[in-house]
């Protein structure tokens, strides 16, 4: 056996092998990178089923500052949402359970005259400037832009910065377009964080809102039950 030709032999089969590599490491990377929008809608285009997350927010009006924390969930099938807000009014703790469901809202207030939860036609708004369908329809958000990417609570995300989905404003109501950052997982698209700040006017009245969303769980098999009838109330 002739070693030299053994050993050129399979030295041309290296050479040959870190070609083929090469040649594929250079493909990788050179794709092309995913674009805002690409990112915002692939959001739309996940296996997400449901979430589950907690969140804070202030608004500030007339000289008030209202501070709420509290957590929801959302599903996607069927399309529902629900959340527990916490906030203090002068002095009195009080606690708001608000379920969306096929297009009614479900509204129990403690401290309140009715202990049911009370049912009205959603108008896609939470009151804090956001649906609870859109803490997942960052396929929405407008004019998107990448910030970058960067890594939240462990998960390297997407960091995208665009102006919010909002309600349509009812008569004598208006709001200016605010900021939306939204992070999403890089590998599956699904939400890590939002952050949400905008400015709105009631009757001359101008408040300004701050939201903040973490999400804590994915695709867990949550459900979110709409209340029994004899536990409801029309608005």
């Amino acid at each position: 056996m002739n070693l030299r030709s053994v050993g050129g032999s399979a030295l041309i089969a290296a050479c040959l092998a870190v070609s083929v590599l090469a040649t594929a490491a250079c493909g990788a990377t050179s794709t092309k990178p995913l674009t805002a929008a690409e990112i915002a809608q692939k959001t739309t285009q996940s296996d997400l089923k449901d979430t589950a997350f907690k969140l804070t927010a202030s608004i500030s009006a007339s000289g008030l500052n209202i501070v709420f924390t509290g957590n929801g969930k959302f599903t996607k099938s069927p399309p529902r949402a629900e959340l527990i807000l916490h906030t203090s009014l002068l002095g009195t703790t009080v606690t708001i359970d608000d379920i969306t469901a096929g297009g009614y809202d479900y509204t129990k207030t403690t401290p309140s005259k009715t202990t049911k939860y009370v049912k009205t036609k959603s108008n896609s708004s939470s009151g804090l400037g956001v649906s609870g369908g859109s803490f997942t329809d960052f396929g929405s958000i407008g004019n998107p832009t990448l910030v970058g990417t960067e890594t939240v609570d462990g998960y390297q995300t997407y960091h995208l910065r665009g102006t919010p989905t909002t309600a349509t404003p009812t008569a004598g109501s208006s709001s200016t377009p605010g900021t939306e950052d939204l992070w999403v997982k890089t590998d599956n698209f699904y939400p890590v964080k939002a952050m949400l700040t905008q400015t709105s006017s009631v009757s001359g009245q101008t408040a300004s809102e701050n939201l903040t969303i973490t999400f804590t769980s994915w695709n867990t098999g949550l459900t979110i039950n709409v209340p029994p009838a004899n536990d409801v109330v029309n608005g």
